[in-house]
């Protein structure tokens, strides 16, 4: 690989001619979202059909025009990475959240110089920690990133329920008292103490806008458990789902299961309608994910959650 310029790469191969990176503040929205519109036969991207929406995800996903690419063959745009990055218990922890190349160069190692670029990127930022999620059934994307000296850690399971009423037995008045449940926005929860590096999607900081939290306290006023989730509408404004960010709780407590039941009981109360419920949640929180395997969560679809020290 040649450097052009700091921000400018080009790598020469058997295939298409000269490969150019450029970082995405330096081109053209509409240069990277033509990449989209020539994968039609991708559902993944069917929503990201014009430059407003494209845009709007740097945002709301928190997302880095600097820290992201496009590639090149000659002057049509073949390939993007998206990336983003932000301070996490002391330490910047970057995302790489898609690795988009056109149909005919997937066989161009286009994906591994645009992976370069960025990890280039990231340390040239002082990123410590990067982080990304791939379909467990792509192998190939994830022997990819093992090259890259990615490693699995964790799997990331999403799972499809419902809310309904709780019909468990009621609570003894005293236990009724024993716990306390506050609502609040999700980014109260930067106030939490405990940090834990989850994939990106799931954390707080990706909810900052629309997102709600539970927080679950015991009669010391001590957390014991949270939920951070969102409410989704459909186009005609009603709601049509809930999303489950984050269900932890503190699984040495003797009440475990009592604050679970609490914590799923309060958030019917608030949405007050049975709707689908989708909870994104680390296969490691195991506890958890046998608790909404007993009340009828089926999982959807898996992502192994892989990290890069730097």
């Amino acid at each position: 690989m040649h450097y052009i310029s700091n921000n400018i790469y080009s790598c020469l191969y058997g295939g298409p001619g000269m490969l150019v990176v450029k970082r995405m503040h330096e081109v053209p929205l509409e240069e990277a979202v033509s990449v989209l519109h020539q994968n039609d036969h991708d559902i993944f991207y069917d929503k990201e059909r014009n430059i407003r929406h494209f845009a709007a995800r740097f945002g709301r996903e928190g997302l880095s025009p600097v820290l992201s690419v496009v590639t090149y063959d000659q002057k049509q745009p073949v390939g993007f990475v998206l990336s983003g990055v932000r301070e996490m218990g002391g330490e910047k922890v970057a995302w790489i959240c898609e690795n988009v190349v056109l149909p005919e160069y997937r066989d161009h190692h286009v994906r591994e110089v645009m992976l370069d670029t960025v990890l280039a990127a990231f340390e040239e930022e002082g990123v410590t920690l990067a982080t990304l999620e791939v379909n467990a059934e792509n192998e190939e994307m994830i022997d990819l990133y093992s090259h890259l000296d990615f490693e699995i850690v964790d799997r990331l399971l999403l799972l499809k329920g419902e809310l309904y009423a709780d019909d468990a037995e009621d609570w003894p008045p005293s236990e009724l008292t024993s716990f306390q449940v506050e609502k609040s926005v999700a980014q109260e929860a930067r106030f939490f103490h405990d940090i834990r590096i989850v994939p990106w999607r799931n954390q707080w900081q990706s909810l900052r806008s629309d997102g709600e939290l539970l927080t679950i306290l015991d009669g010391n006023a001590q957390r014991v458990g949270h939920l951070i989730f969102k409410r989704r509408y459909d186009q005609s404004h009603n709601l049509s789902t809930v999303t489950i960010h984050q269900w932890r709780i503190e699984e040495d407590h003797p009440d475990a299961e009592r604050i679970f039941s609490l914590g799923f009981r309060h958030l019917q109360s608030i949405i007050g309608k049975n709707v689908p419920v989708i909870t994104s949640i680390l296969a490691s929180d195991w506890q958890m994910v046998e608790r909404l395997e007993s009340i009828g969560f089926l999982k959807m679809t898996e992502h192994v959650f892989m990290i890069k020290r730097f």
